[in-house]
């Protein structure tokens, strides 16, 4: 293949993967902002009752991140050999592990949300709302491990439209029954934070219907429910070996960024509103970047499963370039969005709320060229290259060992105002910044994962 041709075709990858993750990523992110914006009408314990709730669902994703994120690292490799059946099977194993993970996450919110709220606050009001929450989207946990597990591993074998057709579906129905049973439209009862509970367990559900549909008419992949029950050996070790650190580094990830909402929750229901308000937009403004780093993982993983080392060396370099330029582009965004999204009303908050939220975005555009570097090499270079204990140590040794001991001695022991706690938590991603450049240029990131698999060649 000519060099031309090659460019042709990581750029034609890129495009057609990227860009309709980042539409499907606007899109859920577009539901979390919009319930924001309706839930925030409610006032301060409201927004913050669903967003501390929201975290423990947020844990629970980014488990079923991992758990996909490890089944990717094998499968895009198998699926530069094109052998889909064991690309059917790494599925089937995935799905399994997070269909147990998501029973175990919805009995706990079924039973005991009280108890997990009390995890990130001690606000009595604040716990009573998030407890309701949390009881009424717990079935939705279990529908979303099965969508998204299913619809995100098939990002390996470059199908991606069937991602946006669950969201965009997701975002109206969620959109309608919010407005419907929030503010109690056309007579139906006002039911505030239990109406935008409803109105994800119906999103969920839906979703969950159009991709149990999908999956029973796909040809290109098979996913049998038998390798379901009973899953490929030679496959299964292989999974846990080299995506038990994916799993792990996500859980943990996830966890620590739960004890940012910890450190945030135990200084004042005002900062957990405004972090939260900050975040959406933030996820909104950064879908792109994100999307950039799942491509990654898929085009990296390809042609380490084909075994080119150079071609897979040149495209590290190419796909960190372009997340640091829609770094600086992002970070651009979230400060025009600064300059105006605060002026007009929308939130019924106090005004040093509204000021802490400015201030907020200022460092969220400082540190976001960073963080999307930083998502590229961990989630998309590293892990693509089969790496997944390296992307392991530097994802979760900075944050367990600097950011959160850090925030919690800035904000417990120092008493600091919450911007520099806030700046303190966000400290880490230059550090991992550079050390994972370090390691990518060091070209020690590649391993080939597939069975039967052929010496590296030098093309």
């Amino acid at each position: 293949m000519s060099l031309r041709n090659k460019e042709k075709g990581f750029a034609a990858s890129l495009i057609s993967i990227a860009l309709p993750i980042a539409g499907q990523n606007l899109i859920s992110n577009a539901v979390g902002l919009t319930d924001t914006l309706m839930i925030g009408t409610l006032g301060e314990d409201a927004i913050s009752a669903t967003s501390l709730a929201n975290k423990y669902i947020f844990i629970f994703s980014l488990v079923m991140f991992g758990i996909v994120s490890g089944a990717n690292v094998l499968a895009a490799q198998y699926w530069g050999k094109k052998d889909t059946d064991s690309i059917g099977k790494i599925i089937a194993i995935a799905l399994k592990l997070s269909t147990i993970t998501g029973l175990l996450f919805c009995m706990a919110a079924l039973f005991v949300p009280e108890y997990i709220m009390l995890i990130f606050t001690d606000d009595k009001s604040v716990i009573e709302l998030g407890a309701v929450y949390l009881r009424i989207v717990a079935p939705a946990i279990l529908c979303n491990a099965i969508t998204f597990t299913y619809v995100a591993c098939l990002r390996s074998v470059e199908k991606v439209g069937i991602g946006i057709a669950t969201q965009a579906q997701s975002f109206f129905i969620n959109l309608i029954v919010n407005a419907l049973l929030i503010f109690g439209l056309f007579g139906l009862p006002k039911l505030g934070v239990a109406g935008a509970a409803i109105g994800v367990l119906a999103a969920r559900i839906a979703e969950a219907v159009v991709t149990i549909i999908y999956a029973k008419f796909n040809k290109l992949v098979k996913v049998r429910l038998k390798d379901i029950i009973k899953s490929d050996r030679r496959l299964m070790k292989d999974f846990f070996k080299y995506s038990a650190p994916v799993v792990a580094n996500e859980t943990l990830w996830g966890l620590g960024s739960s004890m940012h909402s910890v450190i945030y929750g135990h200084i004042s229901t005002s900062v957990v509103a405004a972090f939260n308000v900050v975040s959406s937009i933030q996820n909104v403004l950064t879908v792109v970047g994100f999307g950039v780093s799942s491509a990654a993982a898929v085009i990296i993983g390809k042609s380490v499963g084909q075994s080119m080392i150079i071609r897979a060396k040149k495209e590290a370099k190419l796909l960190v370039l372009i997340s640091a330029i829609f770094g600086v582009i992002e970070a651009g965004l979230v400060m025009g969005v600064r300059s105006f999204a605060f002026e007009i009303g929308i939130f019924d908050m106090e005004q040093s709320t509204i000021e802490l939220m400015k201030g907020m975005m200022i460092l969220t555009a400082g540190f976001v060229l960073f963080q999307t570097v930083n998502c590229t090499i961990v989630v998309g270079i590293l892990r693509g290259g089969g790496d997944t204990r390296f992307a392991f140590v530097l994802d979760t040794c900075f944050m367990w060992l600097m950011s959160i001991p850090l925030g919690a001695a800035v904000a417990f022991i120092l008493k600091a105002p919450p911007l520099v706690v806030m700046g303190s938590l966000y400290l880490e991603e230059v550090f991992k910044a550079i050390i994972g450049l370090v390691r990518m240029r060091s070209g020690k990131w590649i391993t080939n994962l597939t069975r039967g698999r052929s010496a590296i060649e030098n093309t």
